[in-house]
């Protein structure tokens, strides 16, 4: 009688590989390419899977030419050439698990994942492989890739700080009175017109700092709009005589109040302290002028870089 076959056999044999070879060099990923028997037919003939289970065909092995190659899915990740030099490349694809499959024939100690990207390690020091990196028969990268990240203008955003402290000195007062706000329809910003910007800001604050459908989606295919709307009503209120300005100031601090309350804007009434709305304000402040405060500089060479403000720049 046939055995049944159970779910997590089904699985193990079509999704996970099984003793994956350590081919650190030319001479053994040549020895293991001619040593395994090829597929005979399919989307994937002549290539030969890297590993015992050849259900599994994610994972690959092939040659061109005089070049060993590994596959993953359909990228070349790892090349071998006769000198003994490599070319690492995720293919577009910094995953887990294609960093899982470098490691796998490089070893861990060459090839780390550090937040979202994949790096090449030597000598302690670690080399992006971004588009793709060559690496001569030595082990050392040639021609590493420069990365940028974004600084923080300081002066700029002091500027816009001193430009925007009154109303931030006043919204102070009105939070040691009262945290709780409820905006009216009748207010001159009507929570209509602003709903988008708060519910951006609740979608930033619950998502993954560097999450681009977030950024591109809301703030500036759509959000972004009204974000401008909102600071230039901002600037008009400031720019009120002072009879008249205390009115329209109130109206913006409830608006900021809401936003930035727990449970969020336009759900009735919010609590909000002054530093979490202090603390949303600049949040905005970094979206709304995001090309004066930041500029892009190349970051050293050798240690693994998150962008931490790549949030704040436009992706379109």
């Amino acid at each position: 009688m046939k055995a049944k076959t159970t779910r997590v056999a089904r699985f193990a044999r079509n999704y996970l590989a099984d003793q994956v070879p350590f081919l650190p060099s030319y001479a053994e990923a040549l020895a293991y390419f001619h040593g395994t028997k090829p597929y005979t037919k399919g989307a994937f003939k002549d290539e030969r899977p890297l590993g015992s289970n050849r259900k599994y065909n994610r994972l690959r092995i092939s040659m061109v030419k005089d070049i060993v190659a590994i596959k993953h899915y359909k990228s070349d990740i790892v090349l071998y050439y006769p000198d003994g030099s490599l070319y690492l490349a995720t293919g577009g694809w910094d995953s887990i698990s294609t960093a899982q499959a470098m490691q796998e024939v490089l070893g861990v100690e060459r090839v780390q994942r550090v937040r979202t990207s994949v790096y090449y390690v030597h000598e302690g020091l670690y080399y992006l492989l971004g588009d793709g990196l060559n690496i001569d028969p030595g082990g050392k990268p040639l021609h590493p890739t420069t990365i940028s990240v974004h600084h923080v203008r300081k002066p700029v955003m002091d500027a816009l700080r001193k430009q925007y402290a009154p109303l931030m000195v006043y919204a102070k007062q009105v939070c040691t009175m009262n945290t709780k706000f409820a905006v009216q329809e009748d207010s001159i910003l009507q929570p209509s017109r602003f709903t988008d910007i708060s519910l951006t800001v609740l979608r930033w604050e619950n998502s993954y700092p560097n999450h681009s459908s977030a950024r591109s989606g809301s703030f500036n295919d759509r959000g972004n709009v009204k974000l401008r709307e909102f600071f230039d009503v901002i600037d008009n209120t400031l720019a009120l005589p002072e009879d008249q300005r205390l009115d329209a100031m109130y109206a913006t601090v409830q608006v900021l109040g809401a936003m930035f309350g727990y449970g969020g804007f336009p759900h009735g009434k919010s609590h909000c302290s002054f530093p979490r709305l202090k603390k949303g304000f600049e949040e905005l402040l970094r979206f709304r002028f995001s090309a004066e405060i930041f500029e892009k500089v190349d970051a050293p060479i050798g240690n693994p870089v998150f962008d931490a403000n790549n949030k704040y720049i436009p992706t379109k």
